[in-house]
């Protein structure tokens, strides 16, 4: 399954469908009052934020990228994806350093790309 994320002012988000599971997760994680809006994150039902909502979810995550949230919970999610071997192979043995710093690397990277995208979106959709 592949989704495709569109502004309502025509911006696209491209995303491969792990990232955008693992946005949806974090997105969620941070900020639940303002994500309840949107029901169905991991499906193409054509669920989104307005505009309004799209901006308070950009700056709630931007806040805990900045305090260290959005980084602690990369370090916690890498664990659980690299041991169901969707990132490294299952062992954390002696890459597991370089491994996870790669993931929460990519990870800050896809969030700090949805924080941009949510900042100059007049509201999205999942389809």
């Amino acid at each position: 399954m592949s989704f495709d994320i569109d502004s309502r002012n025509g911006l696209h988000f491209p995303v491969k469908p792990f990232w955008w599971i693992t946005l949806g997760y974090c997105s969620e994680y941070i900020a639940p009052s303002v994500t309840a809006a949107c029901r169905y994150w991991d499906s193409n039902s054509w669920d989104g934020l307005n505009a309004d909502q799209a901006h308070k979810l950009g700056a709630a995550l931007q806040c805990a990228l900045d305090d260290g949230r959005v980084d602690e919970l990369a370090r916690e999610l890498f664990v659980v994806v690299y041991k169901d071997q969707w990132w490294g192979g299952g062992d954390l043995g002696e890459n597991r350093d370089e491994q996870e710093r790669e993931y929460v690397n990519i990870f800050t990277s896809e969030v700090n790309r949805w924080i941009e995208f949510l900042e100059r979106c007049h509201g999205f959709t999942i389809s």
